[in-house]
Order: C-alpha cells, then sequence, then structure tokens
C-alpha cells in the first residue's frame, strides 16, 4: 500500500497558514464574535488535518497547531515553542522528534508513540493519555497538571526536574529509569496525585520509597 509522503516544505508552509486560521478565530472569540459556518469558511489560513500519511523533515516554530493527525508517521521533525492544545494524535508515531517547551491542553493522543523524542521543557496540562509510549523520552522538566496517564509506557524515560501534579497515574510501565534520570517523584515536586499501585509497574524504579504516600492522594474527579 503506498503512503503518502508530505516533505518538511510542504508541512512547514500548511502550518504557518493553519496558525493565522487559529490566530484569526481566537481574536474573533475574544471580541465574542460568533460566525456561521460558512461565514467561518471565509476566514483566512486553513486547518491541518492528515489521515494516514508521513510527514518528514520539518521544523515548525512559535505556531499554534490545533492539527489533526489520525495514524500518521513523523520523522525527523521539530517543534519548537509550539502549541498544540486542542490537537488530535490519535495512533500517530512520531519517530527521533523535538517537541520543546510546547503545551498539549486537552491534547487527544490515545495510542500516540513519542519513542527515543525528546519532549524536554513541554507542559501536559487536562489531557488524558491513554496507551500513549513515551519509552526512551526526553521528559526533561516537563509538567503533568490534572492529566490522566493510564496504561502508559514510561519504561527508560528520563523524569529529570519533572512535576506531576493532581494527576491520575493507573496502570503505567515505570521501571528501568537509573537513579541518574529520574529521582523519586516525591523529589520531583508532586502534588496530589493519586496512583494505581497494584495496577502499576514500579519494578527496579526508584518510585518505589513513595508508593504509599501516593496511594493515600484523592484520585482527579
Amino acid at each position: 500500500m503506498h503512503i503518502p509522503i508530505i516533505s518538511g516544505e510542504q508541512f512547514m508552509a500548511e502550518a504557518l497558514e493553519h496558525d493565522r486560521r487559529q490566530k484569526a478565530e481566537l481574536e474573533l472569540f475574544k471580541q465574542k464574535v460568533f460566525l456561521s459556518h460558512k461565514e467561518r469558511q471565509k476566514l483566512p489560513g486553513k486547518n491541518i488535518s492528515y489521515d494516514k500519511v508521513i510527514i518528514q523533515d520539518a521544523i515548525v516554530k512559535d505556531l499554534q497547531l490545533r492539527c489533526h493527525l489520525n495514524v500518521c508517521i513523523v520523522r525527523n521533525t521539530q517543534f519548537i515553542n509550539c502549541n498544540l492544545s486542542g490537537a488530535w494524535l490519535s495512533g500517530t508515531v512520531f519517530q527521533n522528534c523535538i517537541f520543546q517547551n510546547c503545551h498539549f491542553v486537552k491534547t487527544d493522543m490515545p495510542s500516540a508513540f513519542f519513542i527515543g523524542c525528546d519532549l524536554s521543557g513541554s507542559r501536559f496540562r487536562k489531557t488524558d493519555m491513554i496507551w500513549t509510549d513515551f519509552r526512551f523520552a526526553n521528559l526533561t522538566g516537563c509538567t503533568f497538571s490534572s492529566v490522566r496517564l493510564i496504561e502508559i509506557d514510561f519504561r527508560h524515560a528520563n523524569f529529570t526536574d519533572c512535576v506531576f501534579e493532581y494527576s491520575l497515574i493507573a496502570e503505567c510501565k515505570l521501571y528501568n529509569t537509573s537513579q541518574q534520570q529520574a529521582k523519586s517523584l516525591g523529589d520531583l515536586g508532586v502534588r496530589d496525585v493519586s496512583i494505581d499501585v497494584n495496577g502499576s509497574e514500579m519494578i527496579h524504579s526508584d518510585l518505589e520509597s513513595i508508593k504509599a504516600f501516593l496511594t493515600e492522594k484523592p484520585a482527579v474527579s
């Protein structure tokens, strides 16, 4: 089966148009101006929506990307200071990608793969992550706030200076993180986190020492 390939140049051009569209819609929202569907079609720019394509070798900076990437493959692409809030990333595989200082607010990413990706300094808020794969990912300085992490694969991920707050961690794979990579969650600034100890895998992990503390915290409602 032939899978369409989107070049970095094409994706970057469409990302700029998408950013124009998002900013125009945001400005109208701030002004409490509500347009009909026909009127919305006349707004500048366009939205990004890809299904089962390969995107590669793009560099995207300082843009709002409420894009729709469904079961795509994204290779060797950099997202720097981008806002991916509200994006749909279901089943998409990110290979050798960088997400530096990016925002993920209410982002849908079930079964997305970030294996070996650099997500340093990124912020995840009010996002439900189910079956997401972060193996070998660099999560240095990331913040997970009011998120649900269910059956996530965090094996070999780097948690240095991460913060987890007001979140639910259940049935996640967290083992094989070295002491150099991850301190206990208590040292990472954990606040009001609930963890399903029985369902979670914490073998050979520095997270063992705070299991009792975490189980006493309430789950996110």
